[in-house]
């Protein structure tokens, strides 16, 4: 049981300098708990602060004077308190932002020696103008209907004035959609010689959507 939760993305470091202080600091906090309280905790803690770390599923490295998380799996165990009882040791600006085993994300920020945690979710830059643009371009299901009742109707006439048409083996073949288009677009422009239809009335016709070199993806 537990919430496993991943490291997205970090750029917290921690100076070896405050290791002794700190590590002294989350001694002092787990002593304090309750039995209750200290469920998470690992009794008796790790022998110093990168163990502890480590105890918690966070990978460290030592770069020049810092302890430096590079990754982090497993159980949320106690990771908010350890937090919460380090920021005063932290660099203003440190953030660990990380992904629970159901998708959520969040963040924990270092400021003024104490830590916020934001909930929150990624969003990729222009990815909602593009998801609303490809909406647009979904078909209703009543153009969906539309665009089936021609084709079927023009590939029943087919059948209808060529018999052994139908008595072909590959079914791609036979739903062959660009001879179906050709003759669409024949029976529009026909249509439209004898009046009866206008450019007008093209998408009523046959619903289609525009793209970018200004061909039709149906047609």
């Amino acid at each position: 049981m537990g919430y496993e939760v991943s490291l997205v993305n970090s750029n917290f470091r921690f100076k070896v300098s405050k290791c002794a202080k700190a590590y002294g600091k989350l001694k002092a906090l787990q002593e304090s708990q309750n039995e209750t309280q200290r469920i998470a905790w690992s009794i008796p803690l790790p022998a110093d602060l990168p163990a502890v770390f480590t105890d918690n599923g966070y990978n460290v490295e030592k770069r020049g004077g810092y302890w430096v998380v590079t990754s982090r799996e497993g159980k949320w165990r106690y990771d908010e308190r350890m937090w919460e009882a380090l920021a005063e040791f932290v660099e203003d600006g440190r953030f660990l932002h990380f992904v629970g085993e159901d998708g959520e994300h969040f963040l924990i920020v270092f400021h003024g020696g104490k830590t916020r945690h934001f909930d929150g979710e990624i969003i990729f830059s222009g990815s909602e103008k593009m998801l609303a643009d490809l909406k647009e371009d979904e078909f209703t299901a009543a153009e969906t209907e539309r665009q089936h009742c021609v084709d079927s109707a023009i590939f029943n006439l087919i059948q209808d004035i060529v018999p052994s048409y139908g008595q072909v083996s590959d079914w791609d073949d036979l739903w062959d959609m660009s001879i179906i288009g050709e003759i669409r677009d024949e029976i529009f422009e026909w249509l439209k010689e004898k009046k009866v239809l206008t450019d007008d009335d093209e998408q009523a016709f046959y619903p289609f959507r525009e793209v970018e070199d200004g061909e039709t993806p149906n047609g």
